[in-house]
């Protein structure tokens, strides 16, 4: 039995240290506490149940480029607030991290912040599929003979995911106004 809980201890430990080692990166805001939002939006709920309604996808579309579309558009303060909430579970998994005291680490912590990083990660792709509709339209203008649709598709679709991962909402801008330059700058 001791041997099992050394091994438990001794396991744990290498977690925790694994744990307060990693570079969590977020856009960080004065407004950031370690608590967690009392009163959150139902949107935030909704996507992290993934039970978002598919959208209308655009009409003369390929199959597999048709199912990239499927989630709704989002209004400007549903934006701001899927962006908020990324960062700021990404500020909390990242305080938490700096936290942790590897000789006497709870598991339920290290659960806590794993949790966080998994929510934060569901919003983000949920970020990236609301906006490929813009991808899409940004790499119609930019196909040629030299290439292809699907490989300036591949290259747009990295272009929006570093945007998702940089986007400072706080600016007051719309996404799509950051991410159309930065997308179209990648692919020209």
């Amino acid at each position: 039995m001791v041997a099992t809980s050394n091994l438990c201890d001794k396991s744990l430990k290498r977690l925790a240290a694994k744990k307060k080692s990693l570079s969590i990166q977020y856009i960080p805001n004065s407004a950031f506490t370690l608590d967690a939002e009392s009163q959150e939006h139902p949107l935030i709920a909704q996507v992290l149940e993934a039970n978002v309604s598919a959208a209308e996808t655009p009409a003369g579309l390929p199959p597999h480029i048709q199912r990239l579309c499927e989630s709704d558009l989002l209004e400007f303060e549903q934006e701001q607030m899927l962006f908020r909430a990324m960062n700021h579970r990404k500020f909390r998994a990242a305080s938490l991290c700096k936290a942790i005291d590897v000789d006497i680490a709870q598991r339920s912590d290290l659960e806590q912040i794993d949790r966080l990083l998994r929510e934060a990660q569901v919003i983000r792709e949920h970020l990236i599929k609301a906006n490929m509709r813009l991808v899409i339209s940004i790499v119609k203008k930019f196909v040629s003979s030299q290439s292809t649709f699907d490989e300036m598709l591949s290259d747009g679709l990295v272009a929006l995911m570093n945007c998702v991962d940089k986007f400072d909402y706080e600016r007051g801008f719309r996404f799509s106004t950051y991410a159309y330059r930065s997308i179209a700058r990648d692919l020209y």
